[in-house]
């Protein structure tokens, strides 16, 4: 018969990225996952709290999700959807109010730290961009958006009074839009107030927050006195 044949193992061969083709996000609770339909594992993005910091990585890939090390690395900007968190800006604040950030890549990879939101109750949507030439490049239409749920602070930090005419408007410096409407003499009106959190985010979802509060007129000494209510 034929004898067999010795069998051979070639050695390794290493496996190189394909050219760049696309920008990948990662928000906390994804973790990258080359060469899977996504480039990233299935785990829901984690829920942020208004104001807190927290990482968001940006990847150059190939087709493939897998990160391109070598070669020219572009400039990239991470911008997200929450239009409130620049007027809450500080040089010197930690974690970062920016809607926008930017900075170069370094061997396919950029983390972005201490990112803050402070919008509750909505999602903000990340997204990154190739600006290497300071416009959108040839990487921007790969770019994969994300979206991160915010919730309110757990405590509350801040009482909020509005009057016929303002309206809530959570995560803005002031907490609210609109200008209050003229009264007429011995005409009631109605005045609401809630707890929120430092961000003016209100907080209607602890049943502990119980406290006591009183609505002053004291621009006006004639003005019946307002009975105390409690939240």
């Amino acid at each position: 018969g034929v004898a067999s044949l010795t069998p051979d193992t070639a050695a390794n061969v290493r496996v190189l990225a394909d050219v760049p083709s696309r920008l990948q996000v990662l928000v906390p609770g994804e973790s990258p996952a080359p060469a899977t339909q996504t480039g990233k594992t299935a785990s829901n993005p984690v829920t942020q709290t208004a104001g807190q910091g927290f990482d968001v990585t940006a990847n150059l890939t190939d087709a493939y999700w897998n990160v391109v090390t070598q070669g020219a690395m572009p400039a990239v900007t991470l911008t997200h959807t929450d239009s409130n968190v620049d007027s809450w800006y500080s040089a010197t604040s930690t974690p970062q109010f920016l809607r926008t950030r930017s900075g170069s890549l370094v061997n396919g990879t950029r983390t972005f730290i201490n990112v803050a939101l402070a919008t509750a109750g909505n999602s903000a949507v990340f997204s990154a961009l190739d600006t290497t030439q300071g416009q959108p490049g040839k990487y921007a239409a790969y770019v994969m958006q994300k979206t991160v749920p915010v919730v309110h602070e757990p405590s509350a930090k801040r009482l909020q009074t509005l009057l016929p005419g303002e309206v809530e408007a959570p995560g803005t410096v002031s907490g609210k839009s609109g200008a209050a409407s003229g009264q007429k003499v011995a005409a009631p009106f109605s005045v609401s107030v809630y707890a929120a959190d430092t961000y003016f985010n209100p907080i209607t979802d602890n049943p502990s927050i119980t406290k006591q509060v009183t609505v002053t007129l004291p621009d006006d000494p004639n003005a019946p006195a307002i009975a105390s209510a409690n939240l």
